[in-house]
């Protein structure tokens, strides 16, 4: 088994907002998946961070992550929450994250029959079911 780690793929199966405006990026989206399914074997890992979809909802995701479910590879890690930096014993920066995509996302992937580490802040939502959840504070831990 192997590792691979790829951010910041952008994709955007539904054409909204394709990277191909850039140059460089012309069919960027068929050489991702050529030279994935050239190195990833079905038992590989394929940590995906970043930027992985230019979608605006968790709808518009739909098309990109069922790409990605064809594509060789078992493991999801999926981040959500907000995270808390502290400035001193007493106060601490954070942002308003509910975390609510992030949980979403991983449990569509658990439904899919991927196994899913969800890697999470502090928030006011349920613990998934199936879903390896690691509780953070700190970007860092992140």
């Amino acid at each position: 088994m192997a590792i691979f780690v790829i951010g910041d793929l952008h994709l955007s199966m539904d054409g909204k907002k394709s990277m191909e405006v850039f140059p460089g990026w012309e069919h960027y989206m068929q050489r991702l998946e050529e030279n994935w399914r050239a190195a990833v074997k079905p038992e590989d890992v394929v940590v995906l961070l970043g930027d992985t979809s230019w979608a605006m909802s968790l709808q518009e995701t739909v098309q990109d992550f069922a790409f990605l479910h064809t594509l060789p590879g078992k493991k999801v890690l999926i981040t959500a929450g907000p995270t808390q930096e502290s400035i001193d014993p007493v106060r601490f920066v954070t942002n308003h994250s509910s975390g609510k995509m992030g949980y979403e996302l991983a449990k569509a992937a658990f439904y899919r029959g991927a196994e899913v580490t969800l890697v999470t802040g502090q928030v006011a939502l349920k613990p998934l079911v199936g879903v390896n959840t690691v509780p953070v504070v700190t970007a860092e831990e992140m």
